[in-house]
């Protein structure tokens, strides 16, 4: 579970950073 959380937040991270730009 830790790992998957891990990596979810990285994704999530990488997302809001992408979402940013777009917006």
């Amino acid at each position: 579970d830790l790992k998957d959380k891990n990596v979810i937040n990285g994704k999530t991270e990488i997302k809001k950073t992408v979402e940013d730009v777009e917006d």
